[in-house]
């Protein structure tokens, strides 16, 4: 059987804490990062490359089954868990992932998906979980602000320089299939104590967001959506399989009653 020479350069680091390293055909090159209270396991065809001027502190990787993982010049990856499986992972130069002045840590999960991140973004989000095949794309220059969440089951695709505000919703998934109870009890039963277990992909549908928007508070992009580049999407909105063209606003439409005090 033809093997893949396994190539390991080790610049400057160090290391506190736990370092455990499988390797399997894989390519391992760390230029000069500092790594932190880290567990970076890789195993059968997988390659981790980490750049020059690379932070991690409190990282755990979990790259196995012929997964990349690729953290390129400058990135700072802070107080966050990334734990990929089976999948993909680029960073492009100088992304910054870490948590918020109000939230926790940040944490990624892939599951035999991809993960590819532009240049020059900021990530205090809550969560990024891309599954089942899903592909993930960010370009550059992009902010997610704390509580938000991107859950990419088919396709994502987000575009450069769009700013993302609180307790926003990027779904391209149901999240979870919907079963007859006999079939839900059953899996509940199973993987008691752990609800919500999903063995199979939800319906999904892709989500492409240009560049230049602005996605206000608790805004919720679900599957099927198209935004167009440069459009303001106002506080609260809920978009589910629109398309909105560029440069527009879009906001709920909302209406108020005002009734009289009765003492």
């Amino acid at each position: 059987m033809d093997r893949v020479k396994s190539l390991l350069r080790f610049h400057r680091y160090f290391i506190n804490g736990n370092k455990i390293i499988y390797t399997n055909r894989s390519i391992i090159e760390i230029c000069n990062p500092r790594i932190k209270n880290s567990i970076i396991r890789v195993s059968n065809k997988s390659k981790l490359i980490i750049g020059k001027n690379v932070v991690l502190e409190n990282v755990n990787f979990n790259i196995c089954d012929g997964s990349t993982l690729i953290i390129s010049d400058n990135c700072k990856i802070s107080n966050s868990i990334i734990n990929s499986i089976g999948s993909i992972c680029i960073f492009g130069n100088g992304n910054i992932v870490q948590k918020g002045d109000m939230s926790g840590d940040v944490h990624i999960l892939l599951r035999n998906s991809k993960l590819e991140i532009g240049s020059q973004n900021r990530f205090r989000c809550e969560k990024i979980w891309v599954r089942f095949g899903g592909d993930l794309v960010i370009g550059d220059y992009n902010n997610f602000n704390e509580y938000s969440e991107l859950r990419c089951d088919e396709q994502i695709n987000i575009g450069d320089f769009n700013q993302i505000s609180y307790f926003v919703k990027i779904w391209d998934t149901n999240t979870h299939c919907i079963y007859t109870p006999k079939i839900r009890r059953k899996i509940t039963i199973d993987n008691f104590p752990n609800f919500g277990i999903e063995h199979e992909k939800p319906k999904t549908g892709p989500v492409n967001i240009g560049s230049d928007n602005w996605l206000g508070m608790n805004v919720i992009i679900l599957k099927g959506t198209v935004i167009g580049d440069r459009n303001n999407i106002g506080i609260g909105t809920v978009l589910s399989k629109e398309q909105i063209q560029s440069d527009k606003t879009v906001v709920n439409n909302s209406t108020i009653r005002i009734l009289d005090n009765k003492m």
